[in-house]
């Protein structure tokens, strides 16, 4: 093995330790310090706030062409009517669509 191959293994190695060690002090410094801190009202707030900006739904404006098959990516939990009048179909999923489904089926991200 060259050394330059030898070189990225040990380093490779040695960060995810060093960076798991890291983390488990880490954690455990922030445990310690919110232990009785942190009440049932602030981790309900927590959660209602992120899924507030997570949502489980995710919405697209079909720009080009209505709901069809073969129009839009696969998996669409429904499709709604667009009251603005600047789509043809708005349709839902239960997943992000990746840059390459967005570009390839003319659709514009309404989240």
């Amino acid at each position: 093995m060259p050394d330059s191959e030898r070189k990225k293994a040990w380093i490779r190695e040695n960060t995810m330790s060093v960076g798991a060690k890291l983390n488990r002090n880490t954690d455990a410094d922030i445990l310690d310090y919110y232990n009785d801190k942190v009440s049932a009202a602030d981790i309900k707030a927590a959660l209602r706030e992120y899924m507030a900006r997570h949502p489980k739904e995710y919405r697209y404006g079909m720009r080009l062409r209505g709901y069809s098959p073969g129009a839009q990516p696969r998996g669409a939990i429904r499709r709604e009517d667009d009251t603005t009048g600047r789509y043809h179909d708005i349709i839902v999923y239960g997943r992000r669509l990746s840059a390459d489904e967005i570009r390839d089926y003319e659709l514009d991200e309404l989240n």
